[in-house]
């Protein structure tokens, strides 16, 4: 559930070390469209050997170079206490333990295997000593918006350029001290990228690093009270896309909507402005508890960039919904219905009913999009996660069909989605069988996130001068029939199709790293 701009600098493929394993390639004939040339596209996964990788799950991480920045979520304590929350406990007080919470920033090194580690509490203790004034008129400031950033799961980011912006997740009590039930935030912070790269390294800060390292913002209008979202930056607004209030005892609240906003520095040190504009959305009030009945009434699941063709014929920016749990009248149902997302066009949304999902990767998991111009057609590749209605399950797992219901069942299969940029549908999803390597016993990608490689073999599609999120397949495949799109990295591993909970035998945070590569071949 976490979406970054700014990919990995170009490292010498020979530098990373595979395991034996033969990897899973899947293929998809693409049509043209009033086009003599048409491609087909391949997705193979294969595993990395590395054994320095935290584990994590449900974490916010961010890029510079060929290091990634890591915090938040949940990872392995004690008996692999990460990994899938306890299905049969009370989800408002005793589903996720707080053992299993983070406390470290981590910076990562794919290419030398390579972990550098800070305790958030280090951070406190340095801020506190940086800005005196602030910690002598709010005494309580930089121990709550750190507690808020760093020691919460779900957290939602997006990068652009070397700034994170991180939203909301979910954490025990206003302070995450000992309180026995769930908290979700609607602070808003934003992170100097290569300067907590260093800061993490133990390299030491000048004044300036220091006052543009972190920000701290706060929703007024409490709008962005969530967890279980992505966010996409577009233009000089930041869009929070679904999610939900984890509430308590009493329920939930899902946000029923899209929340555009936007943040401006404060002239004061590490204080943001958080500004919260009109909502997307097909009811009138997302608030109204009434509203639960939304079609937009969706948290943890896939929310992917894509494209858009305006009226005009222009390429447009904005995202989409793919499934997504839960649908208020089937309370174990996924969606299987699309949304489609386009602030600067029309009625901003579509939603595409004739769109079936069937169960397959429905909740949040690794994804990338590429569109290929040649026929007017978005690329959207869903990898593994949690939802498999197919009957190709690998045999070697623990489990039986007749067991599985969809929230139970863990897949390491995946899905490739076309949708028509002029029409704004997607044909009907091709599952990608066992994308995962078909010799693997556990499943994968489940809360993970695909960290992108390369900035001179991938180009993206440029709008206004700015990358957006989405490959350019036509400029990115030129010479190369096979590239490195990224590394799926961390989220659950599932040791059988219908875990139920965490620990051994059940499922743990993942440390794994897994290389995906795209071909592209002329028909």
């Amino acid at each position: 559930m976490k979406k970054i701009v700014f990919p990995i600098i170009a490292i010498c493929a020979t530098l990373l070390i595979l395991e034996g394993c033969e990897p899973g390639i899947q293929e998809s004939n693409i049509p043209g469209e009033n086009s003599l040339t048409t491609y087909s596209y391949s997705v193979a996964v294969s595993a990395v050997n590395q054994t320095n990788a935290p584990a994590l799950q449900s974490f916010a991480h961010g890029v510079a170079g060929d290091d990634i920045l890591l915090f938040g979520g949940r990872t392995n304590q004690e008996a692999l206490d990460g990994g899938l929350h306890n299905l049969s406990a009370n989800y408002a007080d005793s589903s996720f333990v707080p053992r299993s919470y983070n406390k470290n920033i981590y910076v990562y090194n794919i290419t030398n295997d390579e972990r550098f580690t800070m305790l958030s509490d280090s951070l406190l203790a340095k801020l506190k000593k940086q800005f005196p004034a602030i910690d002598s008129s709010n005494p309580e400031f930089f121990k709550n918006s750190l507690n808020s950033l760093f020691k919460v799961t779900n957290p939602i980011s997006t990068q652009e350029g070397d700034t994170l912006y991180v939203l909301g997740g979910y954490g025990y009590g206003p302070n995450l001290g000992d309180s026995a039930k769930y908290y979700t935030y609607n602070q808003v912070s934003t992170i100097d990228v290569p300067t907590m790269i260093k800061l993490v390294k133990g390299i030491a800060l000048d004044a300036s690093e220091w006052q543009n390292l972190i920000r701290f913002g706060t929703d007024t209008s409490n709008s962005l009270i969530s967890a279980g979202a992505e966010m996409f930056k577009i233009g000089d607004s930041i869009y929070l896309a679904g999610g939900h209030n984890f509430g308590d005892s009493v329920g939930q609240k899902y946000l029923d909507a899209v929340y555009p906003f936007v943040v401006i520095d404060d002239a004061r040190p590490c204080k943001l402005n958080v500004s919260v504009g009109n909502f997307i959305s097909n009811v009138i009030d997302p608030k109204a508890k009434a509203s639960d009945s939304s079609t937009f009434r969706r948290r943890d699941g896939p929310v992917t960039a894509a494209l858009f063709q305006g009226s005009d014929g222009e390429i447009i920016e904005g995202f989409n919904f793919y499934a997504g749990v839960f649908m208020p009248s089937k309370a174990d149902n996924p969606w299987s219905t699309a949304i489609n997302i386009h602030p600067a066009s029309g009625p901003r949304y579509t939603i595409d009913r004739a769109y079936n999902q069937k169960s397959q990767s429905v909740y949040a998991c690794s994804d990338f999009v590429g569109y290929d111009s040649t026929a007017s057609t978005l690329h959207t590749f869903l990898l593994g996660g949690i939802g498999n209605d197919t009957t190709d399950l690998n045999s070697t797992l623990v489990g039986t069909k007749g067991e599985i219901r969809w929230l139970k069942a863990f897949t390491n299969s995946g899905l490739h989605v076309q949708m028509d940029l002029k029409t704004m549908k997607s044909k009907e999803p091709a599952v990608l069988s066992n994308v995962f390597p078909s010799d693997t016993t556990h499943l994968y990608g489940a809360e993970s996130t695909l960290i992108p490689w390369s900035t001179s073999v991938l180009s993206y599609v440029q709008i206004n001068g700015t990358d957006t999120e989405v490959l350019d397949l036509d400029k990115t495949f030129p010479a190369n029939n096979t590239i490195t799109v990224g590394y799926v990295f961390g989220g659950i591993e599932a040791f059988q199709l219908n875990p139920g909970t965490y620990g051994p035998s059940n499922s743990a945070a993942s440390n794994k790293v897994w290389e995906v590569t795209l071909t592209r071949l002329k028909n």
